[in-house]
Parts: structure tokens; sequence; C-alpha cells
């Protein structure tokens, strides 16, 4: 990692240099404490559940490097598509907000260059229509028409059996659910049976957190990806 950040400096002083002639070693200095902070954050992804949201996470990047990919991650979790200022007027008729944050990538032939959500981001009134991945970023396709709302709910009431809760909450365009250690002292009614039905009451032992604005089947496919962190022992069961 020293090497890295030793090459990047190099890197940076050439490029600043040949840029803008003159310019204070304070502004290089400044950039490498960037590019430190970023090789520091790489850290955090030492659970298996974080390194697998972030895999997660780096399938929507395509076409970027899957250590571009990274870098993205670790300074703006939630972001869904970036792009740099001149790609967003070009391609999309859009313009970066006031006060935007900057997110730094390394760039094909130079050092770094700056990209931007789409969250920061507003569109001329001519931009053309966003692409689907990015209107609807956890989107699911191929599902049977009209089955997703019995099959939601079928998963729903089996997670009960093994003390999970669902709860229904916005959760904004950057994210679709999350699991957690339930809190408190509550319990569920588990039903099952067809001619003889009975019931049993479950603690409450897990909370699976799925955004209240997705379709069913995005909210299905939410739900099934939280249960696999949970029976996969990532939250330490």
């Amino acid at each position: 990692m020293t090497d890295i950040k030793q090459r990047w400096a190099t890197s940076l002083r050439a490029d600043v240099a040949s840029r803008q002639p003159g310019k204070s070693e304070v502004d290089v200095d400044a950039a490498k404490n960037s590019v430190d902070e970023l090789l520091t954050l790489t850290s955090q992804y030492r659970s298996s559940s974080a390194y697998h949201e972030l895999l997660r996470f780096m399938v929507r990047f395509r076409w970027y490097s899957p250590f571009n990919a990274m870098l993205v991650n670790v300074q703006l979790p939630g972001a869904t598509f970036v792009a740099s200022p001149s790609r967003w007027w070009n391609r999309y008729k859009r313009r970066v907000k006031a006060g935007a944050q900057p997110l730094m990538i390394l760039q094909p032939r130079g050092p770094v260059m700056f990209v931007f959500d789409v969250g920061d981001t507003e569109p001329e009134e001519d931009a053309p229509p966003l692409p689907a991945e990015v209107l609807s970023p956890f989107g699911e396709r191929g599902q049977k028409h009209g089955a997703a709302p019995k099959l939601l709910n079928r998963l729903i009431q089996n997670a009960v059996r093994d003390g999970v809760r669902v709860v229904p909450r916005p959760h904004g365009s950057q994210g679709a659910g999350s699991l957690r250690w339930a809190k408190g002292n509550a319990a569920q009614t588990f039903r099952w049976g067809v001619l003889k039905p009975r019931t049993m009451q479950v603690p409450v032992r897990y909370d699976v957190l799925v955004d209240s604005n997705l379709a069913e089947e995005a909210q299905f496919s939410t739900v099934v990806h939280e249960l696999a962190h949970l029976y996969c022992g990532h939250i330490g069961t």
C-alpha cells in the first residue's frame, strides 16, 4: 500500500505540474491525503457480509473497473449510477448540482478523475429518460404476473417461524433493505396446518427492513437476500 501511495504521489505531482505550472505543493499534499483516506477505508471489508455487499454493489458498475467501483462505494455507499460531469451533460443532458459531492476514481492514462452520482444531478428540459437500472436499481424482471403478492406474503409468514419480523419502511431510492437484531421482547403469531390450523407465539429475534416504496417483486427479492445473510450466519448466528 505504501508503494501505491508513492506512485500516486509522483503521478499527481507530474499531472499538476503539467496542467497548472506553479501550483503549490499544499494542493498536491491535499490530494495525497485524499488518496490515503480512500486506501484506509478499503480495510472495512473484513467480514463476509461486508464483502458480499461490496460485490453486489460492484455488479451495478460494469462500465468501471472493480477497483473504481470499490472507490465509489467507500465514498458513497448508496450510489447507484455515477458519471463525469461531461458524460452527464453530453449523454443525458443533466447538470451537476451546486455543492454536490465529488467522488474520486482512477483515470485511464492519468492519476484521478471526479464523478457524481445521479442523485447529485438535475435534468435540463430536453433531457432524455434515464436507463431503467438508474430509475429502479433493485427492480426484478421475469416474475410471473400477479404472483408476487402471494409469494411475498408466504415468505413473510414462513419467516415468522424462525423469529424474523419483516418491517416495511421507506428507504429512499438508494437502498432496498437491511437486516438487524431485534430490540425488545416482541412476539409474532405463527400459523400452520390446513385441516387442523394451529398457532404459536414466536419471539422476534431479527428484523428485516424492506423498502415499502419498491414493487412487490423487488420486495420479495430483497427479503430473500436479507434472509440469506441471516441463514449464512453473516450477523453472527
